[in-house]
């Protein structure tokens, strides 16, 4: 096996490495805290990946959650997990930040205005031979706000350091939206 193992941090949002390693596992129990849940979607990506070969689909996704990342992360959000062609993330835990909703609306902010001026780059290169990855991408974004349950859920043999509750659901409902 020639292949270079990841970090283990690697599969973990650094926020919750972080408060893991100061706190230990006392220090994430479930708790009630607000924040902010943002849920980001490629839009058509069915559609967008039947005509594509499987490490187009798998680069085209590693390029559209590394801007989606790196924006989140820039303004202290948590990456909760990617789902699919989703990813959900949240402001405000574990660590409490009391501008955790200026935090996702700027992230979201953030995440279309890179993703637009990809998309233009793109078409301004106007290659046709480009690689089918090199497609314009269009992403929803849903945020919602409120009190969570943030703790470890799962079992005893895998759990998650994650958020539940009214804000989580909602936020993912109005991510699905399409408004024109």
């Amino acid at each position: 096996d020639d292949l270079p193992r990841p970090s283990p941090a690697r599969y973990f949002s650094p926020n919750v490495v972080d408060a893991l390693a100061s706190a230990g596992a006392a220090g994430m129990a479930a708790r009630r805290q607000p924040v902010a849940v943002l849920f980001a979607d490629v839009r058509g990506f069915t559609h967008l990946s039947e005509g594509l070969k499987a490490r187009a689909v798998v680069g085209l996704l590693k390029e559209v959650f590394q801007l989606a990342s790196d924006r989140i992360l820039e303004r202290g959000g948590t990456i909760d997990k990617f789902i699919g062609d989703s990813v959900m993330a949240y402001f405000g835990a574990p660590a409490h930040q009391p501008d955790h909703v200026l935090r996702a609306v700027s992230s979201a902010v953030d995440i279309l205005g890179c993703l637009e001026e990809r998309n233009r780059a793109l078409r301004a290169a106007g290659d046709p031979s480009a690689l089918p990855v090199e497609i314009a991408v269009q992403m929803g974004i849903g945020i919602h706000t409120g009190v969570v349950i943030v703790g470890d859920v799962g079992s005893d043999r895998r759990t998650d350091f994650t958020v539940v509750g009214d804000a989580v659901n909602v936020a993912h409902r109005l991510e699905k939206l399409v408004v024109d």
